[in-house]
């Protein structure tokens, strides 16, 4: 788990990093008259769509909805700036993970910009898995972080939020002295893109209410 330490800072829950960091360009605005994204199936618990702040601020874990993904490298230089939007209440399922290398600022073999785009994400040999619950200006997260073939149980983190410009400002509510930190954020139809740092971000799918 040495790859996500930098991140231990922000849901450090026993050891396990529950990273919120999402990419890829679907976080990116849709073009004008663009088709909109498949919408997923709810398979939520009862009542997780509309549960309110109490609900959400306790430790005590909650159904896992999500599966495990895989962790991609993308060599680019940083991850894509996050823009804001209205995040909905609702179930929110961890889709994708990317950690982004600035080596060669994205150029492979020596950065000519003359020679071939970088070859496509690889995967780094660590995964994840996420269920999100976003109500009343609380964020839930239950899931785990580790290699690909050994992820821990399941582990929790609430914080509670309020939206300024691209930024979610938080406020750690489980486990007990969690930090602090802003994290920038993108919303695009039902998807969620989540910003700790410029090299990891992950995009979060919210289920149909």
């Amino acid at each position: 788990m040495k790859q996500f330490s930098q991140l231990t800072s922000l849901l450090a829950l026993g050891g396990i990093a529950l990273l919120v960091i999402a990419c890829s360009d679907d976080d990116r605005p849709p073009a004008s008259g663009g088709a909109p994204s498949p919408q997923p199936t709810s398979t939520s618990p009862p009542g997780s769509q509309d549960a309110g702040p109490d609900a959400l601020e306790g430790c005590a874990t909650s159904p896992q909805l999500g599966l495990v993904i895989e962790e991609q490298l993308l060599r680019e230089a940083s991850a894509p700036s996050p823009f804001g939007g209205q995040l909905l209440d609702g179930t929110y399922l961890l889709q994708a993970m990317f950690t982004y290398s600035s080596a060669d600022a994205g150029l492979p073999d020596g950065g000519d910009p003359d020679e071939p785009p970088p070859p496509p994400p690889i995967p780094t040999g660590n995964a994840g898995r996420t269920t999100l619950l976003v109500a009343s200006e609380v964020l839930r997260f239950v899931g785990a972080r580790g290699t690909t073939n050994a992820l821990p149980a399941d582990a929790v983190a609430s914080m509670r939020y309020q939206a300024s410009g691209a930024e979610l400002r938080t406020e750690g509510i489980c486990p007990s002295g969690a930090p602090s930190k802003p994290l920038g954020y993108s919303v695009v139809g039902n998807k969620l893109s989540l910003l700790v740092d410029a090299n990891h971000r992950e995009v979060y799918v919210r289920l149909d209410p």
